[in-house]
């Protein structure tokens, strides 16, 4: 789990709160009841409450952010109690932020996503639910949602990555299709294969390396049949159209007009696009060229980007700008950020339908007098309505469909009906851009490491000569997890050359361990004939019978249960081999052997239980090497000096070229949490010092006992 996670008024953190960078390998250490649970205990509250977006996202169900709530009935959420129970003391405001950082691949930038939980007043239970949403880039916020607020939402902050983006993805999916045809289908000709390959490695090229990496794991590990261009039904020229441009938009009438001054353009708009046309599209078109001639533009064009850029930035509940039509805080859909076009058309009453004199009937002229006020006033009425930037985009796209009738494929004209006189218009890159949005929000709701998390308490095992599995303690639903993990990869890995899994002998990892804590060179979990439990034994050579776990001590017997967690955590984990494009791997050298494991993030309390100063040091390297072999990621409470020492020595070891590559690359990183007072890093010098001190107590008792002695 590797994030900035802050947190505010929650148990011991006050509403100043505290901020935590986690790395792979995140040690918290301090004195007793200092708040390093809490800790972990936010972050499985966090979890919980972000698994069900997960899941609802995945299954293609409706996302309900009111419904969902903090779940504290699951371990180890049940031991916190109730919501009131977990407010910090004193708290004015009654709510609880959780607040973390998720690397997005779709923009290849780092994502803030601020959570605020209250409990309703109204839910005797006095379960937490979600009061705000909001979603920030170093560029400001893009997104907001909250119960009683205005929802808002900035895209331009997000435009430009969008397009690089889409193409990318786009030439990715393209690549594979063509050399999926050239390999197995022969649909293309030699001279069609190399032309696109080579145009497609070009442009890829040309993008920023870890951009480009991002890219492609996006494309890995979405699993997704299409590009999102695809999938909307469109082709990548659209956006190749687009690149470099003010506006999202490419449309032909507004590139016409930026060519000419301002009275060449309300010449050549009354005269060759709104001649002879409807009242409303007359109306509308005269209400824009006189904005636009009063405004400091001296393009058309200019004029029109600024308008896009200004809906593009809004507050909305029931907006006239980006549809949505449910308050309180919520995830938005492609089509509620749609363009509303339903402010065009003219009624001259103003209500219902216009009334129509027939040959039945002869109106005097007081009526006749009557229909024609109303028609004035109606039409004054329209004139003074804002012009909005919807209304703006219509019109355009009506004089667009004089100047390309035919839409190039690119902007679409709906034939008018009868609940749409003049029909409607809309633009490719907007329904691409709209989609964009939509996917990136789910994206950093639904961080690598959620929904793939696991705790284990001090108190994870007990001694036993059989450990039965119909009780619900934590050990008996581990080795459950485990059997239940092992029999899926055993089906799987029987096919695994065509479905991309790793080549992994079971038990590799806790074997390895077994015999570097020299404790026996293998171990054996073996089910009771009759059901009734497991026997689990170590054994100091292949073949031999073994020992029973039990009779190794309670230490060995909580190590045990440690390497059991990471050995199913590794049998669970999905991924597939890091380069799977046909080829793409040549574009940089990747190694196409390589295989990616999603994160799985193992929060361990004090695992240094009974265990002798020479294994805690162990664990450090144990860690990490589960770690760089399985993306296994660790949140550690402990007070082994040793554990803690031994990261040190990592850190001195490995001779960073400089303290910016230590921070990026160095895996570890250690906390300290001092019982009342603010948490704080203990921050690593190139030789494996550390820059500050640990709290009174901790790495000086040793030292303070020894001149008691003299």
């Amino acid at each position: 789990m590797k994030t900035t996670l802050n947190i505010k008024n929650f148990r011991v953190f006050d509403e100043n709160g505290v901020t935590f960078e986690l790395n792979p390998v995140s040690i918290l250490t301090g004195s007793n009841s200092s708040g390093k649970s809490s800790v972990v205990k936010a972050i499985f509250l966090l979890n919980s409450f972000l698994s069900q977006i997960k899941r609802a996202i995945e299954n293609d169900n409706p996302i309900e952010l009111d419904k969902y709530k903090l779940d504290f009935t699951t371990y180890p959420n049940n031991l916190l109690g109730r919501f009131d129970k977990v407010v910090h003391d004193g708290s004015e405001s009654n709510s609880i932020t959780i607040e973390y950082t998720t690397h997005s691949l779709m923009l290849s930038k780092d994502v803030t996503v601020q959570l605020v939980f209250s409990a309703d007043e109204n839910d005797e239970l006095n379960n937490a639910f979600l009061d705000t949403i909001k979603m920030s880039t170093d560029d400001g916020v893009f997104y907001f949602s909250g119960k009683g607020s205005q929802t808002y939402c900035n895209l331009n902050i997000i435009k430009d990555d969008c397009l690089t983006f889409l193409l990318a993805e786009c030439l990715v999916h393209s690549y594979c299709d063509v050399e999926f045809s050239y390999e197995f289908e022969r649909g293309v000709s030699q001279e069609q294969h190399d032309k696109t390959v080579k145009d497609i490695i070009d442009y890829l090229r040309s993008i920023e390396k870890s951009r480009r990496d991002d890219i492609f794991r996006y494309v890995r590990i979405s699993r997704s049949r299409k590009s999102l261009i695809h999938e909307m039904g469109a082709d990548a020229s659209v956006i190749e159209r687009l690149q470099g441009k003010e506006s999202i938009f490419s449309i032909p009438v507004v590139d016409k007009l930026a060519t000419m001054s301002k009275n060449e353009v309300e010449s050549f708009i009354a005269s060759e696009l709104v001649k002879d046309k409807a009242e409303d599209l007359v109306l509308a078109s005269h209400k824009i060229i006189s904005d636009f001639l009063q405004s400091d533009f001296e393009s058309f064009a200019d004029y029109f980007a600024n308008a896009e850029k200004c809906a593009f930035e809004q507050r909305f509940c029931s907006s006239k700008y980006l549809r949505t039509n449910k308050k309180g805080v919520r995830l938005p859909k492609a089509n509620e950020l749609a363009l509303v076009q339903d402010y065009l058309t003219f009624n001259p009453f103003n209500m219902g339908d216009p009334i129509v004199f027939n040959d039945d009937f002869e109106p005097t002229e007081r009526e006749k007098k009557e229909v024609q006020f109303e028609r004035r006033m109606a039409i004054e009425e329209w004139k003074s309505r804002t012009l909005t930037f919807d209304m703006l985009y219509e019109v355009v796209m009506a004089w667009n469909k004089i100047i390309a009738p035919d839409g190039n494929g690119i902007y679409v004209y709906n034939e008018p009906s009868t609940f749409d006189p003049w029909g409607s218009y809309y633009h490719i890159a907007y329904k691409l851009f709209t989609k964009f949005v939509e996917v990136l929000i789910q994206e950093v709701v639904c961080p690598d490491w959620c929904g793939n998390m696991s705790y284990v308490s001090s108190a994870r095992a007990g001694v036993s000569r059989l450990y039965t599995l119909d009780k619900k303690d934590d050990f008996s639903m581990l080795l459950q997890n485990y059997f239940e993990k092992k029999r899926l990869y055993l089906d799987y890995a029987k096919n695994y050359h065509y479905i991309g899994k790793r080549d992994y002998a079971v038990d590799s990892f806790m074997n390895r361990w077994i015999e570097k804590f020299e404790i026996g060179k293998t171990i054996s979990l073996l089910v009771d004939k009759d059901g009734l439990g497991v026997q689990i034994r170590l054994h100091k050579a292949d073949g031999d019978e073994g020992r029973i776990l039990a009779d190794e001590g309670y230490g060995i017997t909580q190590l045990v249960s440690i390497l059991l967690q990471i050995e199913t955590a590794i049998l669970a984990a999905k991924g597939e081999k890091v380069n799977n494009f046909y080829g793409l791997n040549n574009l940089d050298g990747y190694d196409e052997t390589k295989f990616h494991y999603e994160i799985n993030t193992i929060a361990i309390e004090e695992p240094e239980i009974h265990l002798h100063p020479k294994y805690q040091s162990l664990l450090a390297d144990m860690f990490l090497e589960a770690y760089e072999k399985y993306n296994i990621h660790f949140i550690i409470e402990t007070h082994s000096e040793y554990l803690i020492r031994k990261a040190q020595v990592f850190v001195a070891r490995h001779n960073f070229e400089n303290e910016e590559a230590m921070n990026k690359e160095n895996p570890f990183k250690v906390y300290y949490v001092p019982r009342g007072e603010k948490p704080y890093e203990m921050t690593f010098c190139a030789d494996g010092r550390f820059k500050n001190e640990f709290g009174k107590g901790f790495f000086d008792e040793a030292t303070n006992l020894a001149f008691e002695i003299l």
